[in-house]
């Protein structure tokens, strides 16, 4: 998917492992609307190729959306002192005592 330019659906493929449930259906774990209308886009292309690989053509997709909130990674370094210092507050009496300039 990524050497054909479908970078999207390569990430979203990729993020979690997919399921295999009752009756050979693959579930997928995604985390959005974006990511399900990627998978929906591309379904009955890649439902053909999991079908013909693996010579099983009652295999189906079932995406299903995560609906827990999972926490956010710190973005801009102001975020990821303030969850460094969270973890170890010695790090915010360092900041004091040597007058760094760290944006929180």
């Amino acid at each position: 998917m990524q050497q054909k330019g479908k970078h999207n659906l390569y990430s979203t493929l990729c993020f979690r492992k997919p399921v295999l449930k009752d009756n050979a259906l693959i579930e997928f774990t995604i985390d959005n609307k974006v990511q399900e209308e990627t998978l929906e886009s591309e379904k009955s292309d890649l439902l053909g190729f999991l079908r013909k690989e693996l010579n099983n053509y009652s295999t189906a997709l079932k995406t299903v959306i995560n609906t827990v909130e999972t926490e956010r990674k710190p973005y801009t370094s102001g975020d990821k002192f303030k969850r460094m210092a969270e973890k170890n507050p010695a790090l915010l009496k360092l900041k004091q005592q040597f007058d760094l300039d760290i944006e929180i």
